[in-house]
């Protein structure tokens, strides 16, 4: 492990560089300002470091790559991101804007932005303002923070607050129901009044940064606190690509997380009063299971535990590895932020586990409400989203009734209906996902797609016996299914696992193995 120090510095050059393009490069010169910029960064003076950043640009072509200890002469060549291309921090275009590509025009549909509505109707005793004038501000400040034009945009989002629109740039929705979103996400609660779920930042943004009183202890506390006080000096100069670069040295040198809403830092990533979920509680899974079985979710809860211990130990190329796979084979989507995961491509809207009970909770009330749901799927999929609202009002009206479209989850809302629960020291998903993930510990460390393949392997003998079962004349109308219903490789690529599954369910075969399996279990039985 490279280790630092003012005698000299722990920067290589790039393994890429074309060392006879630049023969005339004064080698020791650069290295003396590498040891002068790491001293600098390392007693807190970052206005110095930056300074000796943009002396070994300009007058030696020299490029630094601080996150890989790296420095080049070849500025177009990829150091680990994009920002050092097309006006990043380290691009010979960071200072011109305009040399910068223009950024590609998003179509967000009818409403001109991606924030959903959610809760209840508009109440008018708390917002002067109709669907369309909310729906067109908050699409004018999302085009304002697309260019950049960040004051104008927190303008229109007080103008929003005083109207009495909740909006959660988090989970990209707003409401107007008077109801707050109840986990301090939401504009009232933070950045302009003194609203539920933490201080507020209208006059706490000043504030200075401090250690959390649940941090680890550190040697490095001095350096800790001057790396976050340089993050806060360019978070308030809107130099978001440099407080972004502190970060993620803290997280990736020091351990350490911060939160802004509570103003602290961490080493170990634990405070006193989380802002959002907490650190230590487990990933829950959102929505339906579409076409995946029992073995499937307990195979996908193990490795989402898998990765979560992977971060903890800063191993992010296997959490990403995990991550990755997750949505290849499963169609998997993991939201940190909100510590859920759930699938992606599920159509039908399932009750959220964590629902409170419907007041009247008879079969045929759940009969009427998951038809109305449907009728609602299928007004958004034709686009008719007035209808699409009406029964989303509606379902809201007559039982409390709220709809998260990006989980497909329908909860019921309180309303001031008394709610026991019980909850015991571990949950059911706790227990399912510590069974799974002694199955997979080994097969995790190899690779992602080997533990996929083992865990599916100990039911294809199962699912192949069956098919030895099967009568003649149903293997017959298989056979005329397969040719009817298999596609092209190159189509079936396109598709999920869950979507394979269910194609190869549906003649019959066996639905174990890797995505490259399947396909090949389809393509084969419509050849022969």
């Amino acid at each position: 492990e490279r280790q630092r120090n003012v005698e000299n510095h722990d920067y290589v050059r790039s393994p890429s560089d074309d060392v006879s393009q630049t023969p005339n490069l004064d080698v020791q010169k650069v290295d003396v300002l590498l040891k002068d910029r790491l001293q600098a960064r390392l007693t807190g003076d970052y206005g110095q470091a930056d300074n000796i950043r943009d002396e070994l640009l300009n007058a030696h072509g020299v490029v630094v790559w601080d996150r890989e200890r790296t420095w080049t002469t070849d500025a177009s060549s990829r150091g680990g991101s994009a920002r050092h291309r097309n006006g990043g921090r380290f691009s010979p275009d960071r200072n011109s804007r305009d040399r910068r590509p223009a950024r590609r025009e998003r179509d967000f549909g009818p409403t001109g932005h991606d924030y959903d509505k959610i809760g209840g109707p508009i109440d008018p005793d708390h917002c002067a303002l109709n669907e369309d004038q909310i729906n067109d501000l908050i699409a004018t400040r999302l085009k304002c923070k697309f260019d950049h034009a960040f004051d104008k945009a927190d303008e229109i989002q007080r103008e929003l607050v005083n109207a009495g629109v909740r909006v959660h740039d988090g989970r990209k929705e707003w409401r107007a129901d008077g109801v707050s979103f109840g986990d301090g996400g939401d504009n009232q609660a933070g950045r302009y009044g003194e609203g539920q779920g933490g201080p507020a930042k209208g006059k706490d943004r000043n504030r200075p940064y401090a250690k959390s009183e649940l941090s680890l202890d550190t040697a490095e506390e001095d350096t800790i606190q001057q790396m976050v006080d340089q993050r806060s000096y360019h978070k308030k100069r809107r130099e978001y690509n440099d407080a972004d670069d502190i970060r993620y040295e803290l997280q990736r040198e020091y351990n350490v997380e911060i939160d802004d809403r509570l103003r602290e830092w961490s080493v170990g990533g634990k405070f006193d009063s989380p802002s959002g979920p907490s650190s230590d509680r487990p990933y829950t899974r959102r929505g339906g299971m579409g076409n995946l079985s029992e073995d499937d979710i307990q195979v996908i809860e193990a490795a989402v535990m898998k990765r979560t211990e992977a971060k903890t130990v800063r191993d992010f190329n296997l959490a990403d590895t995990i991550r990755d796979g997750l949505q290849n084979r499963y169609g998997v989507t993991i939201d940190d932020r909100s510590r859920e995961w759930h699938l992606s491509g599920i159509e039908e809207y399932v009750r959220a586990s964590d629902s409170l009970p419907l007041s009247e909770e008879t079969e045929e009330v759940l009969s009427y409400v998951d038809k109305r749901l449907e009728e609602r799927r299928l007004a958004k999929k034709s686009r008719d989203f007035d209808v699409a609202d009406s029964i989303r009002d509606e379902l809201y009206d007559s039982y409390f009734i709220v709809i998260d479209d990006r989980t497909k989850e329908w909860s019921v809302e309180d309303h001031g209906q008394s709610s026991s629960s019980s909850s015991s020291d571990e949950s059911p998903q706790e227990s399912k996902v510590d069974n799974a993930t002694d199955n997979i510990d080994e097969a995790l460390d190899e690779a992602l797609d080997d533990i996929f393949g083992e865990l599916d392997a100990d039911n294809e003998q199962s699912d192949m016996d069956d098919q030895d079962n099967a009568e003649e004349e149903e293997e017959e109308e298989e056979e005329e299914e397969v040719e009817d219903s298999t596609e092209s490789p190159e189509s079936l690529e396109k598709l999920t696992v869950p979507e394979l599954k269910e194609k190869l369910r549906e003649v019959g075969l066996p639905v174990s193995g890797r995505k490259a399996e399947l396909i090949e279990r389809l393509t084969t039985a419509a050849s022969s």
